[in-house]
Parts: C-alpha cells; structure tokens; sequence
C-alpha cells in the first residue's frame, strides 16, 4: 500500500488502501455478497438487535463476516482442504458468540392456542 505524505504537515495526500494497490479507477470491481455471508450479517444484526453483542464481541463477528465472504468468494477455486479449514474457523468463532435462545411459550400461551385454534382440541394440563 502506497502513501504519499507532505512531509510539511503530515498530512496524507493519497492513500491507495482502499484500492489495494491499483491506480484509482483500475481496481477490480468488488465482487457481489454471496449467500453465507449474506446470512452471516443477518445473524449478527438479529444479534446486535437482541442486544447480545457487547464491544467485546465486534472482532468476532467481523472475523465470521469476512471469513463468510472468503467462503463465499473460494467455491469452485482452490483446494477444498483450504475452504474446508476457513469453514471450520468459521464455526469456531460463529460459537463464541452468544446464542440467541428462543422465548419459552407460557402455559397460558398454550391454553389461548388451543381454545384458538379449534374446539374439538385436546386442552393442555395446568401445572
């Protein structure tokens, strides 16, 4: 990665980064999200909604999201070996994250269900 730097101010001038080292305008276009990755960013925003991500998880989800891309980029290319460990590590840091644990449905919940739904049903126990 090129910087060019006034040496005056310090201030940086250009900054190819975001370029990755191509001359601005001949970059490769970026490739389109593939399907896991697409699900990996709709897991970590149901996360993110439940409030069950903390700062300390941020490198984790970015770490499955960029690993998600990666899959999604190497299918057809490459060693399946390679992928096979991507998916692995994948998983890995998918299970350090918080689960998200569905609500228990309440046992009036169940009664209302059932008187709901049809008359002839077999109404549940009450504890």
């Amino acid at each position: 990665m090129a910087r060019i730097v006034n040496f005056q101010t310090g201030e940086i001038v250009q900054d190819d980064a975001e370029n990755n080292g191509y001359l601005p305008g001949l970059a490769p276009p970026k490739p389109e999200m593939g399907e896991l990755e697409r699900a990996t960013r709709r897991t970590v925003r149901a996360m993110q909604k439940e409030g069950l991500l903390t700062p300390m998880h941020e490198a984790q989800a970015v770490l499955a999201i960029q690993a998600a891309g990666d899959i999604d980029r190497s299918m057809g290319e490459g060693k399946p070996s390679g992928r096979a460990m991507l998916i692995k590590a994948m998983n890995d840091v998918l299970a350090q994250l918080p689960e998200v644990v569905a609500a228990e449905v309440s046992t009036a919940d169940k009664l209302i269900a059932a008187i709901m739904s049809e008359k002839d049903a077999p109404i549940p126990a009450l504890p």
